[in-house]
């Protein structure tokens, strides 16, 4: 696990990190909101662009990942349904492919 610290703080140094070791799969779990969208896709594209493949983790609608771990009272336990909900619902990000 890695933290952005807000959805522009995906560094070069976090995918670097990823790259060095060899993380195939990323769950982005930003906070479902406008700003979270666009952070998201943002980091989906990075990723992409690096042969990682990006999924979401949607959290309930209002909620940030603090508030729904507060809110299922356990954070390991939420934070467990939370991937895995992203993987079952296949989540998956996708790029679009720009023709030149």
């Amino acid at each position: 696990m890695i933290a952005a610290y807000g959805v522009n703080g995906f560094t070069t140094g976090h995918l670097a990190a990823l790259q060095y070791q060899g993380v195939k799969r990323v769950l982005i779990a930003f906070d479902q909101d406008e700003a979270g969208d666009r952070g998201a896709e943002t980091v989906a594209a990075e990723l992409s662009g690096a042969g990682i493949d990006a999924w979401r983790v949607r959290f309930p609608q209002g909620l940030d990942a603090n508030a729904y771990a507060v809110k299922i009272g356990n954070a390991e336990s939420a934070f467990a349904l939370a991937l895995a909900l992203a993987l079952e619902q296949a989540v998956r990000m996708t790029v679009p492919v720009l023709s030149g």
